[in-house]
């Protein structure tokens, strides 16, 4: 087990500064980022004190992946089910109200997740703070007062320890791979749900190689004029057959014993002629102004700006339809969550942020090109945690293998 030293003492001075004696956390994300440890079915909880060790509240049947986390303090209680017909919130309310009172703050300011917010299931299901759950906190600490901190532990999201940004490379690595799978198949002739699986059963097959034994990847391929709509909130595979010089936009989550790698690659089936090149080379070039922008202290809608000037001076800005970027890690996709680099923020870059960079342009009838990395900002600029996926022109271009026929 490692210990994240770093995160428990960033912890203790936000509890602190949100006027709360302890924090009472069971959405996935936070659990993640307060322990280290990953839920499988969103029925765990932790109650971390303003001074002190955290304690993990988990069913039984996930006691040996809480032990995997940080916290040393793990109880258990039944888990739901198997002649338990209670809430789980209720069979664990009795472990609350005991480990609350061990910790002394029974009686104390609770700070606890009440706004609305939305993740990614990383198995079978995701619980959130119900209007039961709050009634079985009341129940077990009658004499708390309860705060909701929903936007401080956004905050708190924003910035990744040392352990989570190596936890992060290793999501990113897994990524890598089915960029690679992707790349060889790709080619005039097959149909977009065929790059999503080559995507897919490549990252199954070897990315527990690379450092995790929890993975998913959730892949989504849109080509030729359909990746024009590629700016939308979310992205969809579908039955179309890529035909030559397409763009092949490849979209690409994986989530890695809790922690989350956020990548685009655009491909072409075949050279996509003088607009493919200059659409692609006007992103990339987009996207090195906000790399050199990114370094603690730079206002985050002055990294957008640098990415949406250029584009504008090459008269490519009306076909950039969202923002630069925003931050990644502890959720597949949230445009959300802090840093958001775009117009209007008002988010200032930290040391340790990480946020991803995705400038990109869509263009009706043709098709659309998108280049997203992710970053660690760093007092005099960044580190790129996707520096394995190459980004150049010749690299995204994928010469005919098979001899399929284009459609």
């Amino acid at each position: 087990m490692q210990t994240d030293r770093d995160r428990i003492d960033w912890v203790h001075p936000e509890i602190a500064s949100a006027g709360c004696d302890a924090f009472l956390c069971c959405i996935n994300s936070h659990v993640v980022m307060l322990t280290g440890y990953a839920p499988v079915l969103g029925q765990s909880f932790v109650l971390f004190p303003a001074h002190g060790e955290p304690c993990l509240i988990v069913p039984e049947s996930e006691v040996h992946l809480a032990r995997q986390g940080f916290v040393d303090d793990v109880r258990t209680y039944p888990d739901a089910g198997f002649g338990n017909f209670q809430p789980f919130y209720y069979l664990a309310g009795p472990v609350i109200a005991t480990v609350a009172s061990q910790l002394g703050v029974a009686r104390g300011k609770i700070g606890f997740e009440g706004s609305t917010t939305s993740e990614v299931s990383s198995y079978s299901q995701v619980s959130f703070p119900s209007h039961g759950t709050i009634e079985a906190y009341r129940i077990s600490m009658p004499q708390a007062t309860l705060i909701d901190v929903s936007p401080v532990l956004s905050v708190m999201q924003a910035r990744k320890t040392r352990f989570e940004q190596q936890r992060l490379r290793v999501a990113n690595r897994i990524a890598e791979l089915g960029y690679l799978a992707a790349r060889q198949v790709v080619e005039p002739g097959i149909r977009e749900y065929d790059v999503a699986a080559a995507v897919v059963a490549a990252i199954e097959a070897l990315g527990r190689s690379r450092g995790a034994d929890r993975l998913e990847a959730h892949c989504h391929v849109m080509s030729g004029a359909r990746a024009a709509d590629a700016y939308r909130p979310f992205n969809l595979t579908s039955r179309r057959q890529i035909c030559t010089g397409d763009p092949v936009l490849v979209q690409l989550e994986v989530y890695a014993e809790g922690y989350w790698a956020e990548v685009t690659r655009t491909f072409f089936a075949g050279d996509p002629g003088p607009e493919g090149h200059r659409f692609y080379e006007a992103c990339l070039a987009a996207q090195q102004k906000a790399f050199a922008m990114i370094r603690h202290g730079v206002a985050a809608a002055d990294v957008d700006r640098a990415a949406r000037d250029y584009l504008n001076g090459d008269g490519l800005g009306s076909f950039f339809k969202h923002g630069t970027g925003h931050g990644v890690g502890f959720q597949a996709i949230s445009h959300l969550e802090p840093p958001r680099l775009e117009p209007g923020s008002t988010d200032t870059l930290l040391s340790d942020m990480v946020c991803n960079i995705e400038p990109a342009v869509y263009v009706h009838g043709w098709g659309g090109v998108r280049i997203n990395d992710t970053v660690v900002v760093t007092p005099e600029g960044y580190a790129l945690l996707t520096d394995g996926i190459p980004r150049d022109l010749a690299w995204a271009i994928c010469q005919p293998k098979t001899g399929h026929a284009a459609a």
